[in-house]
C-alpha cells in the first residue's frame, strides 16, 4: 500500500493540551502510534496505529469517559468515539 500511486499521505498535527475540555480533568498527552509503539509525524490511509491519551483528573471520579475527535487542517470533524460503552 505505502508504494501506491493512489496513496493519501496524512500529516498528523501535534496534540495541544491548552484546547478547552470539559468535565473534571484533562488529557495531558496524546500519540498516534505505529505497531512497533513509535510515534507518528505521518501515516498512510488505511495504516493500522494506536492512540495512546494520558489523561489527569481534577477531583476525585468515580466514572472516567475519555472521549476524541479527529479533525482534518481546517478543523472540520471527520470522525470521533468514546469509552462510554467500552
Amino acid at each position: 500500500m505505502s508504494y501506491s500511486k493512489f496513496r493519501n499521505d496524512i500529516e498528523l498535527f501535534r496534540f495541544d493540551p491548552a484546547v478547552r475540555s470539559f468535565g473534571a480533568g484533562a488529557a495531558t498527552k496524546v500519540e498516534l502510534q505505529n505497531s512497533k509503539g513509535q510515534q507518528l509525524g505521518w501515516c498512510v490511509g488505511g495504516e493500522e496505529f494506536a492512540r495512546q491519551v494520558q489523561c489527569e483528573a481534577h477531583v476525585d471520579i468515580q466514572s472516567t469517559i475519555v472521549g476524541f475527535i479527529m479533525k482534518d487542517r481546517l478543523e472540520q470533524p471527520l470522525f470521533g468515539d468514546n469509552s462510554y460503552l467500552t
